[in-house]
């Protein structure tokens, strides 16, 4: 099987799409990526080059208004789509959210009965299943009638997908369900780094948005614990966001340094050669991209229980998670990485290669296989 059509409304949002389409593309499959925009500024955004038989199809199908008014969005989205989609070309559908881009695959297969693979994300659990008993019912007609499931971490599989169906419906989802994480980018493997010694003055690293769901202020707080008890403390944050000039402005202390927004890679790899550990207790994360590529950098990594990036390695391989909600989970991991620095950091950089965008393109060319096999 080599042809498949990707649905992906969130394309634009980040350029890790991107490189799966370039790497399935290196593979040989033939791939038309189908991708809704509500904004014509996004057209062209993060589109990979050198593709050898793929291509990209950027459709500005619906605007702000229908954007507010989901029934009308996605009757808009369904209209454009059967103008691309042509069901004697693709063998496989691959849906890359479950509500917006999973009802459309849902439906095509209805109408036409070719397979397609979801994937799960963040936004999924956390808003719609959350926020509505409709969205919760459209979910699970979209996971039923999908070939196949993927989660991005084994916490969506084996924590967050069981509180949102009763227990026989969800063994049927979980059966066909796959854990296939983000891949980094090729720069991070190619530029691995380790530093196995920990610096006197502990330099703690955060990295990403300064919004509420990033938690920055737990960090801080576990910081000020362990300097109340006689540790040496330097923490550096990289990220922008809402509340960069609040936190600022009343977490000026002498011991944080605010880097603002990094988004040169070679900057954001010093900052992380020149740290000792990363923390990052996200409230809610779909995977957290840092993680793996800190490890890449020597760095133990401390991240959130239930979310994101928990589950792929046992609690105390390459770092601990944590409840984020509590400053004092987060500085006593600190204090037990900092115990035995050389054991995590060396575990962190020889795991980090698990992340490799080739790695885990094999990992889904055998689902999509699995399908056509089925098939």
């Amino acid at each position: 099987m080599k042809n498949i059509f990707h649905i992906n409304s969130y394309f634009t949002t980040t350029p890790l799409h991107s490189e799966l389409i370039y790497y399935l593309d290196s593979h040989g499959y033939s791939q038309t990526v189908y991708i809704p925009v509500g904004n014509k500024k996004n057209i062209g955004k993060h589109e990979p080059e050198n593709l050898k038989q793929s291509k990209l199809i950027y459709s500005h199908c619906f605007g702000s208004i229908s954007r507010l008014l989901w029934p009308i969005k996605m009757i808009k989205i369904w209209f454009d789509f059967k103008k691309t989609f042509n069901k004697n070309t693709y063998q496989i559908i691959h849906a890359h959210t479950l509500i917006v881009n999973g009802l459309i695959a849902y439906m095509a297969h209805k109408k036409w009965g070719t397979p397609y693979v979801v994937t799960l994300r963040s936004t999924d659990i956390n808003f719609f299943l959350k926020k509505s008993i409709i969205f919760k019912k459209i979910g699970i007609k979209v996971l039923e009638a999908a070939s196949a499931v993927i989660t991005i971490s084994p916490a969506y599989k084996d924590v967050q997908l069981p509180r949102f169906f009763y227990s026989k419906k969800h063994q049927s989802i979980k059966d066909k369900t796959y854990v296939i994480p983000n891949g980094i980018n090729d720069f991070w493997l190619n530029n691995k780094f380790l530093n196995d010694k920990i610096s006197k003055r502990v330099k703690i690293l955060f990295v990403g948005g300064i919004i509420k769901r990033k938690n920055l202020n737990k960090v801080i707080e576990s910081c000020d614990k362990l300097i109340n008890n006689k540790f040496l403390i330097e923490l550096n944050i990289v990220g922008d966001g809402p509340l960069f000039k609040k936190f600022k402005e009343k977490k000026n202390y002498d011991y944080i340094k605010y880097f603002g927004r990094v988004s040169d890679k070679n900057k954001l790899m010093e900052l992380y050669r020149n740290a000792d550990i990363l923390v990052v207790p996200s409230i809610t994360e779909t995977f957290g991209l840092v993680y793996p590529e800190a490890m890449s950098q020597g760095l133990p990594v401390i991240y959130t229980k239930g979310q994101g990036f928990d589950g792929f390695f046992s609690n105390g391989t390459v770092g601990f998670s944590i409840n984020p909600r509590s400053s004092d989970e987060i500085a006593d991991s600190i204090k037990k990485i900092i115990s035995n620095y050389s054991f995590y950091s060396n575990n962190a950089f020889k795991e980090s290669s698990r992340f490799s965008w080739e790695t885990i393109t094999n990992k889904l060319i055998c689902v999509y296989n699995k399908i056509e096999s089925e098939k």
